[in-house]
């Protein structure tokens, strides 16, 4: 009976303990300066191509787009799977002048080109199939979700960040990149 009450108590002990350093974590977290916690400019990282090939961010700015889209997913993340063909929808309607980035990250190669020979993704749209095996999304954007998206303007500068699945056919996402439209 002793040792059952010595275990109740442990156990509520832990997570009190694992509670208060939670809030302590979360409160040092939110009273960092807001221009170290948000990603401003699309960082000049680097990723590798399908084929093996270096690619460079900062290469996407002069090339003459207007607007970049870079999103993450992995294979392996259901949700980003359920998200990608609406996703593929949504690029296909779009003007040539808007860039996609579309990362898989700590995925294998093999496994990408079977999802894209199902998935047949759009052509004729500027869409670069990279991989980040090297944790680059999370150093260079901060990014520990997935699927997640950014939208920076042409020579950078960062509209916006979408976290989770998003349902890529409803008009707010085309108002987003209206303005970017010829």
């Amino acid at each position: 009976m002793l040792n059952r009450i010595l275990i109740a108590v442990a156990l509520i002990g832990s997570a009190l303990g694992y509670t208060w350093w939670s809030r302590q974590t979360l409160n040092k977290t939110m009273q960092a300066p807001l221009s170290e916690s948000l990603l401003q400019q699309l960082p000049d990282a680097e990723f590798t191509t399908l084929e093996g090939q270096t690619f460079l961010l900062s290469d996407v700015k002069t090339s003459g787009t207007k607007a970049i889209v870079v999103h993450f997913w992995a294979t392996w993340c259901g949700p980003c799977e359920a998200e990608l063909p609406d996703l593929m929808s949504f690029i296909e309607k779009q003007p040539g002048n808007v860039t996609f980035l579309i990362v898989a990250v700590n995925d294998e190669v093999p496994k990408i080109k079977k999802y894209l020979d199902y998935l047949k993704p759009p052509t004729g749209v500027k869409i670069h199939w990279l991989l980040d095996n090297t944790q680059i999304h999370r150093q260079a954007f901060g990014t520990t979700k997935l699927p997640e998206s950014y939208l920076f303007a042409a020579h950078g500068t960062m509209l916006r960040k979408l976290v989770g699945p998003q349902e890529w056919g409803k008009p707010q996402f085309f108002d987003m990149l209206k303005p970017f439209s010829p």
